[in-house]
C-alpha cells in the first residue's frame, strides 16, 4: 500500500480560484495583493489602495473575488487619471469608504445605491455632471464631498436620505435646486455656484439645519422661509439681495445668520429681534455689515 501524503493538503487538492465562488485573496496576482490589498491594524478587514499610482483602470479582479468582497471596508483611488467607475464596484458590498478625488470621472454609477454601509463618498474635483439619482438609497450615507465638478443639479430625491450629515457641492454649476433638499437633515454647501433664489420651503417634514449658499447670485428668498423650523444656520454672503423677508426673523431656532455683501439697504426690524437668533451674524457687527450693504436704516435694537 502507498503512504498517505503529509502535510494538510490532499495529493490532488486544487488550489483557491482568483475570481469567482470559492475565490480567495490569495490567489490574486502577487502584485494587486501585495501592493494594493492592504489589512487594517489588528483585523482581516481589507483597504483597497490605489491612489496617486497614474492609473487610467483598475483591476476587474477586485470586484469578483469573494473574499476582498467580504473584507473591504475601505476603497481609495484618489489622483489618478481615471475616466470611468464600473458598476460593479457595488460588489463591494461592506464598503464604508469610498474615496475617488482628483480623477476625470464623468460619472458616478448609480449601483452605489447598493452600498447600504458606505457612510463617505468623496468624489471631490472630478467632472462629473451629476449625482447618481438613487443615491438616497445608500442609506449608511453619512457624507457626501463632490464641490469642483459640474454638477448642475441635485437628485430630486436626496432630501429621503436617512442618515446624511454633510453634503459639499460647492465649486459646481448648480442653478437651482429643488425643495426637496430641505427635508434632509444635512448640513449642505452650496456655496461657488451660480444659484439665483432659494425655492419655497413648503414641504410637510422640513429637516435641513445648515445652509451655506454663500458666493452665489440669490436675488431672491421665499416669504415661506420661516417654514424651515429646524435651520440654525443660514450663510447668505456675496449674493444678490437687496432685502430679506420679514419671515426671516420667525425662524424658531435660527441663530446664525449671514448676509453680508450683498446690496440690502434696509434691515427690517422683525429680523433684529428674532426670538431664536442670540447669535445673529451678519458680519463682525452690525454696524460693518452696514457699510458692505450700503443699508440706510438699522432697527434700534442694534
Amino acid at each position: 500500500m502507498s503512504a498517505k501524503p503529509r502535510g494538510g493538503k490532499k495529493k490532488d487538492e486544487k488550489p483557491p480560484p482568483a475570481t469567482g465562488p470559492g475565490s480567495k485573496i490569495i490567489a490574486l496576482p502577487e502584485p494587486l495583493r501585495k501592493g494594493h490589498i492592504k489589512r487594517l491594524p489588528d483585523s482581516k478587514l481589507v483597504h483597497l489602495s490605489f491612489g496617486t499610482a497614474n492609473m487610467k483602470s483598475l483591476p476587474v479582479e477586485i470586484y469578483n473575488n469573494e473574499e476582498l468582497s467580504a473584507l473591504s471596508v475601505k476603497f481609495s483611488a484618489e489622483n489618478n487619471r481615471l475616466k470611468r467607475l464600473p458598476k460593479s464596484i457595488s460588489a463591494l458590498e461592506n464598503l464604508e469608504s469610498i474615496d475617488i478625488r482628483n480623477n476625470n470621472l464623468s460619472s458616478f454609477p448609480a449601483s452605489v445605491a447598493k452600498l447600504k454601509k458606505l457612510a463617505l463618498l468623496d468624489m471631490t474635483a472630478n467632472s462629473i455632471k451629476k449625482l447618481p439619482n438613487p443615491i438616497h438609497k445608500a442609506t449608511g450615507l453619512k457624507t457626501l464631498l463632490a464641490s469642483k465638478n459640474r454638477i448642475r443639479t441635485l437628485p430630486k430625491n436626496i432630501g429621503k436620505s436617512p442618515s446624511l450629515e454633510y453634503v459639499d457641492v460647492s465649486h459646481n454649476m448648480i442653478k437651482s435646486f429643488k425643495k426637496g433638499v430641505y427635508e434632509t437633515g444635512a448640513h449642505i454647501n452650496f456655496s461657488n455656484n451660480r444659484i439665483t433664489e432659494m425655492p419655497p420651503a413648503t414641504v410637510k417634514k422640513p429637516h435641513v439645519k445648515r445652509l451655506d449658499l454663500s458666493h452665489n447670485s440669490v436675488a431672491f428668498i421665499p416669504d415661506s422661509i420661516d417654514r424651515l423650523s429646524t435651520l440654525v444656520w443660514l450663510d447668505l454672503s456675496h449674493n444678490s439681495l437687496d432685502e430679506l423677508p420679514a419671515q426671516i426673523g420667525m425662524i424658531k431656532y435660527l441663530n446664525h445668520l449671514n448676509c453680508s455683501h450683498n446690496s440690502i439697504k434696509v434691515c427690517r426690524e422683525g429680523i433684529a429681534r428674532c426670538g431664536g437668533c442670540g447669535q445673529m451674524v451678519l458680519s463682525l457687527t452690525a454696524m460693518l455689515l452696514a457699510r458692505q450693504n450700503n443699508w440706510s436704516a438699522l432697527p434700534q435694537v442694534f
